[in-house]
This record gives C-alpha cells, sequence and structure tokens, in this order.
C-alpha cells in the first residue's frame, strides 16, 4: 500500500508480471519505471497542450472584446451627435416661432388704437428680436458642438472598421491553431492511453495518485550536488543513501520521503552509484 501524498513514504516493491508482447516473460522493473519517465513526459505535454487550447478561445474573446467596446464608444459618439443635432433643431424652431410671433406683432402695428398699444408692441418686437439673437448665437454654438462630435463620430467608424479587420484575422489565425492543438492533444492522449497499458496498474495508480495532489508531476527525478549530497529534483529536499540505492537498482519504487513523487535516477557520477 502506498501512503498518501504528504506523508513519508519509501520504497515499494514492483508488481511482478508479464510484459505485453513478451510471449509471458516477466517484465523488467526499470522498463516500468522507464516508461513512467516517459508517461510523465506525455502527461506534461498533454497538459501544457490543454493549457493552450483553452487560451485560444480566451484571446478570442479579448478580440471580441475590443471589437464591442469599440463598437459602444461609436455608438455613444452617434448617440452624443444625434442629441446636439436634435437640440440645434429645436433652437432653430424656437427662432422660427419668435420670428412669426414678431410678424403678428408686425401686423398689429399697423391697427394700433393708441400710442400705449403702439408703445407696447414695439417693445414685444424688440424683445423677441433680442430673443432671437440670443438663440442664434447658441445655435451657432451648438452647430461648432455638432460639427466636433460628428468628427469623433468618423474616427470611431475608422477605429471599428479596423477592429473588425484585426478581429477576423485574428479570430481565423487562433482558431486555426486550436484546431492544430487540438489535434496534436489529442494525439498525445492516445499515447498516453497506449504507454499506460504497458505499466503495471498497481504502480499505475500510484503515479497517477501523486500526479494529481503534486500539480502533475507524478515522477521526479534525484539530483546531488558537488558535495554528493542528493535531493529530489521537485521539492528540493535530501534523499536519504538507502532511498537513492534502491532508486539505482531499479527492482522497487521509492517515493520522496517529503512530496511523496516517485524517484528516478538518470545520469549520477560513478562514485553515486557504487
Amino acid at each position: 500500500m502506498n501512503p498518501g501524498p504528504g506523508r513519508k513514504a519509501g520504497p515499494l516493491s514492483f508488481p511482478e508480471r508479464a510484459g505485453p508482447g513478451r510471449g509471458g516473460a516477466v517484465a523488467s522493473k526499470k522498463e516500468d519505471l522507464e516508461r513512467l519517465v516517459r508517461l510523465q513526459d506525455l502527461d506534461d505535454q498533454v497538459r501544457k497542450l490543454a493549457a493552450e487550447a483553452e487560451e485560444k478561445p480566451r484571446l478570442v474573446a479579448l478580440e471580441r472584446k475590443a471589437l464591442d467596446e469599440g463598437k459602444a464608444r461609436l455608438a455613444e459618439a452617434e448617440k452624443a451627435a444625434k442629441e446636439s443635432q436634435i437640440a440645434a433643431d429645436r433652437l432653430e424652431l424656437d427662432v422660427r416661432t419668435k420670428e412669426e410671433a414678431i410678424k403678428k406683432l408686425d401686423a398689429q402695428l399697423n391697427t394700433a388704437t393708441s400710442n400705449k398699444v403702439y408703445s407696447e408692441l414695439l417693445l414685444s418686437i424688440r424683445s423677441a428680436r433680442a430673443d432671437i439673437e440670443k438663440l442664434e448665437e447658441q445655435i451657432l454654438a451648438r452647430m461648432d458642438d455638432t460639427e466636433s462630435l460628428e468628427a469623433e463620430v468618423e474616427k470611431a467608424r475608422v477605429v471599428v472598421r479596423n477592429c473588425e479587420d484585426e478581429f477576423r484575422e485574428a479570430e481565423k489565425t487562433l482558431l486555426a491553431q486550436a484546431g492544430e492543438i487540438r489535434t496534436r492533444l489529442e494525439q498525445r492522449r492516445g499515447m498516453r492511453e497506449v504507454l499506460s497499458k504497458e505499466v503495471d496498474r498497481e504502480v499505475l495508480a500510484v503515479y497517477d495518485r501523486v500526479r494529481e495532489a503534486r500539480k502533475g508531476r507524478g515522477i521526479a527525478t534525484i539530483t546531488v550536488d558537488a558535495e554528493g549530497e542528493h535531493f529530489c529534483a521537485s521539492c528540493q529536499m535530501t534523499v536519504n543513501i538507502q532511498d537513492v540505492s534502491v532508486a539505482l537498482a531499479a527492482d522497487r519504487l521509492v517515493q520522496c520521503r517529503s512530496c511523496n513523487r516517485i524517484l528516478c535516477v538518470e545520469t549520477l557520477p560513478a562514485r553515486e552509484a557504487t
């Protein structure tokens, strides 16, 4: 039985079994460990490709977001320009209303029955004309604002057109890349499935359990420093000489007593092997 991740682990015997395609011969313990190393490499590739496959749609979404934001700014600019034009139209309507009122007052001057009425009509006409002057100043200012806002609208339209072109190109490229990544991912997963069947089930169970608990890394190499001290390459904790010897012999499964990863030896100096 293998202790759970985080508990101290030591050597665990490799089960003896017949290797596939070997006519019932006992499988090499060392080969089982070598398969785990290759399996770890495939798992690393699968994990990386899966992350890349998830990243592409996110990048497409970011491109879409940039386009949507550009369209939103265009809509706001168009709304502001339209509201400014509507305000100018209202002012012009007010001017026409005042002009109609002046015409009526002018007509009433000809029928005024007294100097008082005549003076009151003249005062109303002057007031209306003063109002028209103010309104015309406001119209000119509003027209300037509208012109400026329409220029902003045109700039926003250019930005949106560029964003649309960039989005279409980016979407095409990213989706093509995502398709290629998914193809490679399925290939690696298929290779992983085939290779995992060549590893003893109990050994594979230990590896998978540790891998899931240790961020995708179920096996680690033993490294040695200039002073001859051995370390787990993953957690950098010291590995005792007994476990190093077991890992070198490759006749039993040995796990790091700190991180619980399965330990293997790639290349060590001759004196360490001795």
